[in-house]
């Protein structure tokens, strides 16, 4: 930069604030509040620094910095808390929509599983009923007791195939059960991680606000000074931040 203001301007653009120092040394401000001194980010001397930029008196000091940050950042916490509130929005209604057409298909997939289920059902009982022999052939199988050993092995068989309908039933109900749990779990992870980011927001709103409401050095110390004048001892000022 080749003076003051287009430093200060190039330093705009990238998201710094220049601002004078406790020593009339330089500062640049990032919006996170941290504080990096001029000359030794640039790698140049301190008296190099003043021969190009001269007094920085006209500057803010690192507190109205701060503030002046903090009031600047107001419009952006606001644009980033509705379009992250919109997120959250968009997500629940994201997960409404999947879970309404998963239980849909679900539906659908069960009762196709038990009109199958019912259609075998009958079948098998009519093959079953079917190994019975009718007129003369039968009276004689109820003789020599094969009418027995039918009905007991139609019976074993039928209490088999009723074990299986119904595992095949559970099965399909905890897969689909599993199903709505993955999708639940995963809209609660992603909300949990939009949460997350809207609770870091509200602390960064915080955050500025103090920033932004904290009096400027010159108010301090024109506070102390009438403390000074009126015979009251100041309390004892914290130690300035040192410049980094």
């Amino acid at each position: 930069s080749d003076n003051k203001a287009a430093l200060v301007h190039a330093l705009k653009e990238r998201g710094y604030t220049l601002a004078r120092g406790d020593r009339r040394g330089y500062l640049a401000v990032d919006h996170n509040g941290e504080v990096y001194a001029l000359p030794k980010w640039a790698g140049v001397k301190t008296k190099d620094v003043r021969a190009r930029l001269g007094d920085g008196e006209t500057l803010p000091s690192l507190e109205e910095a701060k503030a002046q940050i903090a009031k600047d950042m107001q419009p952006a916490l606001t644009r980033w808390e509705r379009e992250l509130q919109e997120r959250i929005d968009g997500q629940q209604d994201h997960y409404e929509t999947h879970k309404r057409d998963l239980i849909e298909r679900q539906t659908a997939e069960r009762q196709a599983l038990f009109d199958g289920i019912e259609d075998r059902r009958i079948k098998e009982t009519q093959a079953r009923q079917e190994r019975f022999r009718t007129g003369l052939a039968g009276f004689w199988d109820k003789l020599r007791g094969e009418h027995r050993r039918l009905r007991e092995e139609n019976e074993k068989e039928a209490y088999d195939a009723l074990l299986r309908d119904r595992r095949e039933k559970d099965d399909l109900i905890f897969a689909q059960l599993e199903q709505r749990r993955a999708l639940q779990e995963r809209h609660k992870q992603e909300l949990e991680r939009l949460q997350d980011q809207q609770r870091g927001l509200a602390e960064d709103r915080a955050r500025f606000d103090r920033a932004a409401q904290s009096p400027p050095d010159d108010a301090k110390r024109a506070f102390l000074e009438s403390r000074k004048k009126s015979g009251h001892e100041p309390e004892r000022p914290h130690a300035p931040e040192p410049e980094r």
